[in-house]
């Protein structure tokens, strides 16, 4: 049952970053931090920006599951963390290119 809800939730992350993809304006880099001031210190290529926590919940939903021998234990809080911290990720993005 976890798992298949860390799998919902990794293709509803997909699936956000598809559609930010589309509605954000064009830019080849997006910000990937803030800094206190609430100006972007750094940023990535659109294609990592957008995809990078999808793939960080992958790597770390899997390597949970390895080290604890095939099961889950508080993989629905760690993976709706990951859904919910990439949602303000895009949101911040969004309202950074002036898009919210």
């Amino acid at each position: 049952m976890t798992v298949a809800v860390c799998a919902a939730v990794i293709l509803a992350m997909i699936a956000a970053s598809f559609i930010a993809n589309r509605r954000l304006p064009p830019a080849d880099r997006l910000p990937m931090q803030w800094g206190v001031s609430g100006r972007p210190t750094w940023s990535a290529p659109r294609l990592a920006a957008l995809s990078f926590m999808p793939a960080l919940a992958v790597v770390t939903i899997a390597v949970i599951y390895v080290a604890s021998g095939g099961a889950l234990p508080g993989g629905a809080v760690v993976i709706v963390a990951f859904l919910a911290a990439h949602l303000l990720h895009l949101w911040m993005i969004g309202r950074q290119l002036g898009q919210a």
